[in-house]
């Protein structure tokens, strides 16, 4: 039951402004590299999808990826990672944007040291691919909130595992 807790925390996303995406202007926009993202606050993801000549994104998948023990350690192709997004849609009226505000929970109780990054998997369909997955990722680094955590939270998940 706390699992489903944890996962229900991790989907706490909001969605936001219009992006400015256009055909051939793909990749990730927010978080820029090296940016430093705070555990349990909301960050802004942007993303606009690599569509070209009838091939069209079907939705995104947001993750965090491991890429080394301590800061500067450069980032692998993408392996696995963890999930914070799942299948999120484009932007209401946009035909290539993605945005949504994020938050990356701790793991276990642990501070998430070292090198990391935020992942976008990009599930294509169109002309000859069906179902493909395109990885895209930037390294960041995440850092504990400055305030305690919030003691509420803690006694409701208390309270569902029973």
């Amino acid at each position: 039951m706390f699992a489903l807790f944890k996962l229900i925390l991790a989907l706490c996303v909001s969605f936001v402004a219009a992006t400015t995406c256009e055909m051939g202007d793909g990749g990730i926009k927010s978080p820029q590299p090296g940016d430093v993202i705070t555990m349990t606050k909301p960050f802004n993801l942007t993303y606009c999808a690599y569509a070209y000549y009838k091939v069209q994104t079907i939705d995104i998948d947001v993750v965090v990826i491991r890429c080394g023990s301590k800061a500067g350690d450069p980032c692998p192709d993408f392996v696995s990672g963890e999930e914070i997004v799942h299948h999120l849609k484009r932007v209401e009226g946009e035909e290539y944007g993605y945005q949504v505000d994020a938050t990356v929970l701790r793991s276990g109780g642990g501070d998430r040291g070292g090198q990391w990054a935020i992942g976008v998997l990009e599930h294509a369909t169109g002309y000859y691919v069906q179902m493909a997955i395109y990885n895209h990722h930037v390294p960041v680094t995440f850092v504990l909130p400055d305030e305690p955590e919030d003691r509420s939270m803690r006694r409701y998940a208390r309270d569902l595992r029973g």
